[in-house]
C-alpha cells in the first residue's frame, strides 16, 4: 500500500480515542520551542478562523491556558498553551493563499490555507501527489465574497457585469447605475490574496482588468473599515468581515439574485460563494491529520460558524419555491424542508467532488439524529444548459441517481424520491462553461 493511501486510511479510520492517545504521546516528543505544526496562506482563514480552530483543537487535547497572540510580524500569530507544564504552540502566517503552497513546498508549512482552489501551477510544485484528491484537499467551510458599500448608499443590487465595469473603472460614478451623483472609489485585496483570486476569476476574469486607481489591501478587515467610512466606496470581502459596511445582492447573467446569507452560501447558490480549503502534502506529522479531522468534523464546523463563516454541518430550513418552478417541484417542496447542502460534481464529470463525498457522511450524521430518523429524502437535480432540453433533463436525472447511489453505499436508505429538472432555475450563467458547472447540482430536501 502506498504511503498516501495509508495516510488517507489513518485520517478516516482514526477514532477520537485513538487519535487523542496518539497525539498526546506525540506532544511529549516535540522539541521545546518547536510548533506542533505550522499553517501558511490565506488571510481570510488565518486572521481569525484558523487561530480559533487551533485554540479549540488544543483544548480538546488537554492543553491548558490556551491563547492567541501576535508574533510581532504583521498577519502572523501564535496559538499556544501548556501541556504537562510544557509550552506547546502552532504558528499561523496569513499573507495570502499563494504563500501557503510556497510554504508547503519549502516545508516551512505543514498546511496551506487557501480561500480558492489550488491552481495548476501550484499543483505542479508537488509532482508526486495529486493535490486535488481527497487525501490532500479538504474543504474547511464556505464563505461568501460579499460586495460591500457604505451603509448610506441606496444601491441594493448589482449584477456581475456591472461589478466588472465598476472595478475596471468603466463605470466611475454611482449615478450611472441609479445611485447618487458621487464618484466611485474602488477598494480591492492585494494580488497574493485568495479573496482577490476569487474575485478575479469570478468577476474580472470575464473580460475586465482591475482599475489602476483601486486601493489595495492585504487585510479584509482594513478594506471593510475603509469602505464603511467612504460614502463613495465599494469593495469585496469575506462574509465574516462585512463589519460596519453594507452587503448588497448579486446575480449572475440570466440567473437569480441572492443576498449573501448562511443558507444561500451553504448551498453555494449565491454567485460569489467560495470554498475555504486546507491542503497538505505527504507528512508524518501526527497533528496534521488529527487537526484536519477536528476542523472538518462537527466540533470544528461549529467554530467555523462562530467565527462568522458558514458551517458544513447540515441543517434544515423552510425554503418556499418561486411560482415559476414546475408543479411537481412546488408540491414536494411546499410540504418539505430544504437542507443546507447541494451535492456538486467534478467539472465535466458525473463524479461527486471532494466536498460532496464528505457531505454524504454529514448527511448520514444528520439522519442519525433521533428527530430526523424517519425523514424521507427528496433529491432534485439541475443541469447546466445543453443543446436540447431533453438532454439537460436526462443529465440532471443521471446526477440525481449518482447521488442516490452514494447515499445507498453509505447506508442511507431513507425513502428517496427523485426529480430531474434540467436547466431551469440557474444559479450561474450558462454562457461560459467555467461558471456553468455550478448549475450541475442536486438539492436535498426532507419531509
Amino acid at each position: 500500500m502506498k504511503k498516501a493511501q495509508i495516510t488517507f486510511l489513518l485520517l478516516f479510520l482514526c477514532t477520537p480515542v485513538l487519535c487523542l492517545a496518539t497525539t498526546l504521546e506525540a506532544i511529549g516528543k516535540i522539541p521545546d520551542n518547536t510548533p506542533l505544526f505550522t499553517i501558511h496562506g490565506s488571510n481570510t482563514i488565518g486572521a481569525h478562523l484558523g487561530p480559533n480552530l487551533i485554540k479549540a483543537y488544543l483544548i480538546t487535547k488537554g492543553v491548558k491556558d490556551t491563547e492567541i497572540n501576535a508574533s510581532g510580524v504583521e498577519n502572523e500569530q501564535i496559538v499556544s498553551g501548556f501541556f504537562n507544564n510544557r509550552r506547546v504552540s502552532v504558528y499561523v502566517a496569513a499573507h495570502g493563499s499563494s504563500t501557503g503552497f510556497k510554504g508547503l513546498q519549502s516545508k516551512k508549512a505543514d498546511l496551506a490555507a487557501a480561500s480558492r482552489p489550488v491552481k495548476n501551477k501550484e499543483s505542479s510544485l508537488f509532482p508526486e501527489i495529486n493535490m486535488v484528491d481527497g487525501m490532500h484537499e479538504f474543504v474547511l467551510g464556505i464563505d461568501g465574497l460579499a460586495i460591500i458599500v457604505h451603509r448610506n448608499n441606496p444601491i441594493e443590487r448589482l449584477n456581475i457585469d456591472q461589478l466588472g465595469q465598476i472595478f475596471s473603472g468603466q463605470i466611475s460614478n454611482w449615478s450611472e447605475i441609479g445611485g447618487p451623483d458621487r464618484p466611485i472609489h474602488v477598494y480591492a485585496r492585494d494580488d497574493k490574496s485568495g479573496t482577490y483570486d476569487t474575485f478575479d476569476s469570478q468577476v474580472l476574469g470575464r473580460g475586465y482588468k482591475l482599475s489602476d486607481k483601486a486601493e489595495r489591501f492585504e487585510s479584509n478587515e482594513k478594506l471593510s473599515d475603509q469602505v464603511a467610512r467612504d460614502l463613495g466606496g465599494i469593495g469585496f470581502t469575506a462574509l465574516a468581515t462585512i463589519n460596519n459596511a453594507k452587503a448588497i445582492k448579486v446575480n449572475d447573467m440570466g440567473a437569480n439574485a441572492f443576498y449573501p446569507d448562511t443558507t444561500t452560501i451553504a448551498t453555494e447558490d449565491y454567485p460569489l460563494a467560495r470554498r475555504l480549503y486546507f491542503y497538505k502534502a505527504d507528512s508524518n506529522n501526527p497533528f496534521v491529520n488529527d487537526f484536519l479531522n477536528f476542523a472538518t468534523g462537527p466540533e470544528g464546523q461549529n467554530i467555523v460558524e462562530q467565527t462568522g463563516f458558514v458551517s458544513q454541518n447540515i441543517l434544515s430550513y423552510q425554503n418556499h419555491p418561486t411560482p415559476d418552478m414546475p408543479v411537481g417541484y412546488r408540491v414536494l417542496a411546499q410540504s418539505s424542508k430544504r437542507l443546507s447542502v447541494n451535492f456538486r460534481f467534478r467539472a465535466d464529470a458525473m463524479d461527486l467532488d471532494n466536498k460532496a463525498r464528505a457531505d454524504v457522511k454529514r448527511l448520514k450524521l444528520f439522519l442519525e439524529q433521533p428527530e430526523n430518523a424517519n425523514k424521507q429524502i427528496i433529491l432534485f437535480g439541475f443541469s447546466s444548459e445543453t443543446s436540447h432540453q431533453i438532454r439537460a433533463s436526462l443529465t440532471s436525472e443521471l446526477r440525481v441517481n449518482k447521488v442516490k447511489e452514494a447515499l445507498l453505499t453509505a447506508g442511507i436508505r431513507n425513502s428517496i424520491e427523485l426529480g430531474g429538472y434540467g436547466d431551469i432555475n440557474p444559479v450561474a450563467t450558462n454562457a461560459n462553461t467555467a461558471y456553468a458547472n455550478k448549475n450541475n447540482r442536486v438539492e436535498v430536501w426532507v419531509k
